[in-house]
């Protein structure tokens, strides 16, 4: 039976280009991995390295799981004695006993999370273990075993090849390898120093490997002595079993030795020249292409070199350079993110950064010594990086020695070069999320916030739109109760009003008033009076002891409608009732109104509770909640918003956690994003959010000639109302559609075609909060198909280009009215 030292004899073999490695299948090998976990700042040292240094005398590899934080127990620090024991053991028997970080929530985070804590686990180890570090390399990583196990993504970055999801309980041990060339290893057999004869010698051999683990936390209470003869027998039973029970023992990074792993080691070429005529740079580049060595290249100014690193532009897709072409890449100065940074060094960090850039150690050839090295070197298990000055490589000698030790690495089984953009898709973690990231920043890098003032022919036309909104206000505003239809069909077929409200209908309303004071539309008095006539009709109904703001009211009864509350629609209520109570030439003050509601009764833990026959239920559900949370704290009420993750991050991972709750939500649309703009002020959640809104519509249109303009919208037909938006869990650009009623067909591919709506209001918005050549055009194809003689349409359908005639609603015409007046008061000031 071949054991450890041949297994490892003959991968060694195989990785300096002697032969390939044996079959572990063919020669029914068992590898077996032994692992060390609950290693913690309260570990005592003394049982720590009782353990360890008897493993090690015994020569049986073990994995040694460190927490660096654990409950309890208190965070690591570098002068910790555990620390000196590990790097101690570690450093005198290299290969033997490996570190690994511990980070239990591991496998529950996203892809993008995932490479981040990976990569700062990787890093604090790294600086724990101090000088040691560079003899110790950490390849391994451990989690906690969760109901349901996120894909592991973005390890690969970081330098990590192998993950271990630790066992409560002992259970069957199976292994799964990853696209990116990941091994995961789940289950296992949980043990203690006493029960070694028992786990190696009934063991199943039949199985293609087993995996134990022991816990410090259990091996703690017994002295050093005693745990030293109990690890000396636990490791001669292990190493006795191996010869006759044909285990073979490895740490866990070792797996990746295994043939039926198939692990790949890639070699990444990049060049910096300073211009891409020099004779050098083409020299070299010209022997690459003809041996069909894929390699990248980037321009670097005069004087510089890559000694202090270089940041690159990240161009995540398919390697136009594995046949052998060069690949371009832009050195880029524009921030940290969507970047790869290529720095000389093992350094301290490698893997995604706090600002989503990618850092890769790279191993800079820039002289002849180190180009001479090159031959020479004994090969590793990681991805290298190779950075050269191809400037540097100008006489043939050097050029000669630096493709001969490019061809030698090569030639080593498992061992192959491709472009950086190949490699990204193995080294990054993929996600819709992230996706809809790099696209914010794009967007975000080459567009800033433009004011500009509205050019006189502009103004004018954007005063008649208002006229045109005001008059669905003036037209069909009951003079007795003072409130207006929430939609109206006025045309051939008769017509027909809906005369139920919400109270998002009614805060509508107001704002409506509001705006048309501003823009001269009507006097004061007339303001005065209309908005008087509404307050009556929003006194709220008392049930079950609370009386709130109810979910709807008819227009044509006074003060009759549901005893429901809707969090969101009082949200919009209080933005608008906020917005009377300050206005200096309002006579209406509401404040009594909201002070004489039960608001704090449907405040759970800081969440605003819907209410529905008396039952309450989270309005986080809704992208709403976020306003009416900011809406909600203007009048003093502790709420919080679900959108609110941003907090105590970096930029990026503020801005990925925001994108990842957004998502959970359901399609995002203009609405209430861009409101809270207009009537709030605009928090940085939503600013954000609006961003990568816009970025997507916009490239929809660069890339496909179509406009998008998506929001929620009532329609002139059956479901009769829609909630349009962004699908942010889904990859590139998908455009989606929900409902009221949440039907499943209501969300087909089919129905969202059908049935899309450029939204009237949310064009009118994003004229007043985003100005960009964009938004005019959104505007324009607006008022030039949607414009009635009372009113605004809705929307128009984009299957046909039709807008819906003679049909017309309460919120598309305030919300323009708004959105007019945000725009002309705000670049008039």
């Amino acid at each position: 039976m071949i054991g450890r030292r041949e297994l490892l004899k003959g991968a060694g073999a195989a990785l300096v280009g002697m032969g390939p490695a044996r079959s572990l299948a063919a020669t029914r090998v068992v590898p077996s991995y032994t692992v060390l976990r609950d290693i913690t700042a309260g570990t005592p040292p003394e049982v720590l390295r009782a353990v360890l240094e008897t493993f090690e005398r015994q020569g049986l590899p073990v994995t040694c799981l460190v927490t660096l934080d654990a409950p309890g127990a208190g965070r690591l620090s570098a002068d910790s004695p555990v620390i000196d024991v590990l790097t101690q053991v570690a450093g005198a028997a290299p290969g033997l006993v490996e570190i690994a970080p511990h980070v239990h929530e591991l496998a529950t985070l996203s892809s993008y999370f995932q490479a981040r804590q990976a990569a700062e686990a990787v890093a604090q180890l790294k600086a724990l273990l101090g000088d040691a570090a560079a003899a110790i390399p950490i390849r391994s990583i451990a989690c906690d075993t969760p109901q349901q196990a996120q894909s592991p993504q973005g390890l690969r970055g970081a330098g990590l090849h192998t993950e271990l999801l630790l066992p409560e309980e002992s259970g069957p041990l199976r292994s799964e390898r990853w696209l990116d060339g990941t091994v995961r290893f789940l289950g296992g057999r949980v043990l203690t120093l006493d029960d070694a004869r028992q786990a190696y010698w009934e063991s199943d051999t039949e199985r293609s490997q087993v995996l134990w683990t022991l816990s410090m936390a259990q091996l703690a209470g017994d002295a050093p002595a005693q745990l030293s003869t109990k690890a000396a027998v636990f490791a001669s039973q292990a190493l006795a079993a191996e010869a006759v029970r044909g285990l073979a023992h490895l740490t866990l990074s070792e797996a990746q030795l295994r043939d039926d792993y198939g692990y790949r080691r890639d070699l990444l070429l990049h060049l910096v020249t300073r211009s891409a005529n020099s004779p050098a740079f083409q020299a070299l580049t010209t022997e690459l292409d003809a041996r069909g060595i894929a390699h990248s290249y980037s321009l670097v100014p005069e004087g510089a070199g890559g000694a202090d690193g270089i940041r690159l532009k990240l161009i995540p897709g398919h390697d136009q350079g594995k046949a052998g072409r060069g690949v371009r890449l832009s050195d880029t100065s524009v921030g940290s993110a969507q970047s790869i940074v290529l720095q000389p060094g093992a350094g301290a960090f490698r893997g995604l950064s706090a600002e989503n850039a990618l850092v890769l150690p790279a191993r800079l050839l820039a002289d002849p010594e180190s180009i001479y090295a090159l031959e020479q070197d004994q090969e590793e298990i990681e991805d290298k990086v190779l950075l050269v000055d191809a400037d540097r490589v100008h006489r043939g000698v050097l050029r000669t020695a630096l493709l001969r030790g490019l061809e030698q690495r090569l030639a080593r089984p498992g061992r192959r070069t491709i472009a950086l953009p190949t490699a990204l898709e193995r080294l990054l973690p993929q996600s819709p999320y992230i996706g809809h990231h790099r696209r914010t920043e794009r967007f975000r890098e080459g567009a800033g916030r433009m004011v500009e003032a509205v050019a006189p022919a502009e103004r004018a036309a954007l005063m008649e739109d208002a006229r045109c909104a005001w008059r669905y206000f003036s037209t069909w505003t009951n003079p007795v109760t003072g409130l207006c239809p929430a939609t109206v069909y006025n045309g051939k077929g008769g017509r027909r009003l809906h005369e139920a409200v919400t109270m998002w209908d009614v805060g509508s309303h107001i704002n409506a008033l509001i705006a048309a004071h501003d823009l001269g539309l009507i006097g004061a008095a007339e303001f005065q009076a209309r908005s008087a006539r509404i307050m009556p009709q929003i006194v709220g109904r008392r049930y079950n002891g609370r009386l709130l703001p109810q979910g709807w009211i008819r227009t044509d009864r006074s003060r009759w409608g549901t005893r429901d509350f809707d969090a969101c629609d009082a949200g919009r209520l209080l933005a608008a009732l906020y917005a009377l109570e300050n206005h200096p030439a309002a006579k209406a003050r509401p404040s009594d109104i909201v002070q004489a509601y039960d608001l704090a009764a449907v405040i759970q833990a800081g969440e605003i509770q819907n209410v529905t026959d008396g039952v309450f239920h989270s309005s986080y559900g809704s992208h709403c909640a976020h306003y009416a949370a900011h809406a909600f704290r203007i009048w003093g009420f502790d709420a919080r918003s679900p959108y609110e993750v941003m907090r105590g991050r970096s930029s990026a991972d503020g801005q990925m956690a925001l994108i990842e709750a957004s998502g959970l939500i359901g399609p995002l649309g203009a609405e209430p994003l861009l409101l809270e703009a207009v009537e709030l002020g605009m928090s940085p959640e939503s600013a954000y959010l609006a961003d990568l809104l816009f970025a997507a519509q916009l490239e929809e249109y660069e890339e496909t000639g179509r406009l998008k303009c998506v929001s929620e919208c009532p329609i002139d037909r059956e479901p009769w109302f829609l909630y349009s938006g962004l699908q942010l869990d889904a990859d590139g650009r998908r455009w989606a559609t929900d409902t009221v009623n949440g039907h499943a067909r209501h969300r087909s591919e089919a129905f969202a075609d059908a049935n899309a709506v450029i939204s009237s209001k949310a064009a009118y918005l994003w004229a007043a909060w985003r100005p960009h050549p964009h938004s005019q055009r959104l505007l324009e194809y607006v008022r030039a198909r949607a414009r009635q003689k009372v009113g605004f349409s809705p929307g128009i359908y984009e299957a046909d280009d039709r807008a819906m005639p003679d049909y017309s609603d309460i919120n598309t015409n305030a919300i323009i009215l708004q959105a007019i007046a945000y725009k002309v008061i705000n670049t008039s000031a």
